[in-house]
């Protein structure tokens, strides 16, 4: 038996597949989501990123076969997908693409009134729908590990304003402000604990089945993982926090199984693209 953080889990053999074949074998089990300190589990991706923000290789690893880029859609009735978006304004749909300029009209006479996709987190049937997918492209799906950006408030707890206001057509009014205490969603084991450091952010991590996913997502306050991979390091999926869209990097089948998926918007991206609000030369 091995001791990671405050559980004791089984270890098991660990068929050892993908990029990168030397796999921890301590880590395998069917466990619930465990908050650890073991930051190690991660160096096999955080020392082969490129530099912060310069491309799609500084926020998943350059060593994978293909990559995928997953648009999350527009939370909208009816939902809308970036390609709706694009057909509504006459631009082009392609791997580069940003929410804004597609949402432009390609004659010029002014944007969408339109909300942007969800930032910094896929929604939670996109979650769900992808980790279902890639449950069928790793050979360790009992044992997977979950990122999260250490700077989410929620995570931390603290005193939030809660304000009410009369509004009305042409004015509004505050009517009261009240403080509200809110307990942090992690321990304080956790908070204090080491954390897995990139350029630019840092994250705490946690580990568990693939279908334990869901139950991260709730426990963190309704929150995708920022980045999170099976310990055979089959693949790696990364949203980072500022972007309305996820990257993924595996083998082909995997890739072709998340972009021929008709509940997920995506399309194929290399390493080198573009990533900053500026990169979308096509419909600029």
């Amino acid at each position: 038996m091995f001791s990671h953080g405050r559980r004791v889990v089984d270890v098991v053999h660990v068929i050892r597949t993908g990029p990168f074949a030397q796999v921890d074998t301590r880590y395998v089990g069917n466990v619930a989501i465990e908050w650890c300190s073991d930051i190690d589990q991660a160096a096999w991706w955080t020392n082969r990123l490129h530099p912060f923000a310069q491309d799609v290789g500084s926020f998943v690893p350059d060593t994978f076969d293909a990559y995928a880029r997953i648009f999350h859609p527009v939370d909208s009735e009816p939902t809308l997908r970036w390609s709706d978006i694009a057909l509504l304004t006459g631009r082009v749909v392609h791997p580069e693409m940003q929410f804004d300029p597609i949402t432009k009209m390609a004659d010029g006479t002014g944007p969408l009134s339109i909300g942007p996709p969800p930032e910094g987190t896929l929604t939670r049937a996109g979650l769900q729908n992808l980790a279902r997918i890639l449950a069928e492209h790793t050979s360790t799906p009992q044992s997977c590990w979950f990122a999260i950006w250490d700077g989410y408030g929620q995570l931390h707890g603290g005193v939030s304003a809660v304000t009410t206001m009369f509004l009305h057509e042409q004015w509004s009014d505050v009517v009261s402000v009240t403080h509200e205490q809110s307990a942090p969603l992690l321990d304080e084991f956790t908070l204090d604990g080491p954390r897995v450091r990139v350029p630019g952010r840092e994250y705490y991590l946690a580990y568990g089945a693939l279908s334990d996913v869901d139950d991260f997502y709730v426990q963190v306050g309704r929150l995708s993982p920022n980045v999170w991979w099976p310990t055979d390091r089959s693949w790696i999926v990364a949203t980072e926090i500022d972007f309305t869209w996820t990257y993924l990097a595996g083998n082909r089948a995997a890739i072709d199984a998340v972009l021929n998926d008709p509940d997920i918007e995506a399309l194929e991206t290399r390493t080198d693209h573009a990533v900053t609000f500026d990169g979308d030369s096509v419909n600029s």
